[in-house]
């Protein structure tokens, strides 16, 4: 058995486009389960702060 919240973030990910929600904040759930996207640029490890 998983946890209900997991069940329902497994649901929405094998019935959404992840590619086409819009960027922020997604409700799944009301405020119990939700998705965040986001862009960003990356950059080379090169070009980094490491």
């Amino acid at each position: 058995m998983t946890a209900p919240y997991f069940q329902q973030a497994l649901e929405f990910i094998a019935s959404n486009e992840l590619n086409a929600l819009p960027i922020g904040k997604t409700a799944i759930n009301g405020d119990n389960l939700w998705v965040n996207i986001f862009d960003t640029e990356l950059k080379l490890v090169k070009r980094g702060k490491f």
